[in-house]
């Protein structure tokens, strides 16, 4: 659902915002777990937790989200209207190869991109 929707060439910004959170949060009500991959937890959590190998609950929670709401912020830029914003993916996604991470990590800065 979430990896399938895009934004049409005459979705408004904040339409294609409230429909994605839709989807989001109709993907988590049906128990999918979008973005929460072992691989992206263990990243946050070697930048969070105090001991990484072995997190507290809060930090493995806290893990989790910061994991989730990356994921969502680059699928949100990802699925914009290439037709407006393919230049500013072409950027980011550049600078990214050049060693810079200009990637969103939240969906509301990914919102603010647009």
């Amino acid at each position: 659902m979430i990896f399938a929707f895009r934004q049409g060439k005459h979705m408004l910004n904040h339409a294609y915002y409230e429909k994605f959170k839709d989807n989001i949060m109709t993907a988590d009500c049906l128990g999918g777990k979008i973005g929460v991959h072992e691989k992206r937890i263990n990243k946050v959590l070697n930048e969070i937790a105090i001991d990484p190998r072995q997190p507290n609950d809060n930090e493995l929670v806290r893990a989790k989200a910061i994991a989730k709401d990356k994921y969502l912020a680059v699928c949100f830029i990802m699925n914009s209207d290439r037709r407006r914003y393919g230049a500013l993916i072409r950027d980011i996604e550049n600078e990214h190869t050049r060693g810079t991470n200009s990637y969103p990590e939240t969906l509301t800065a990914a919102y603010d991109y647009l």
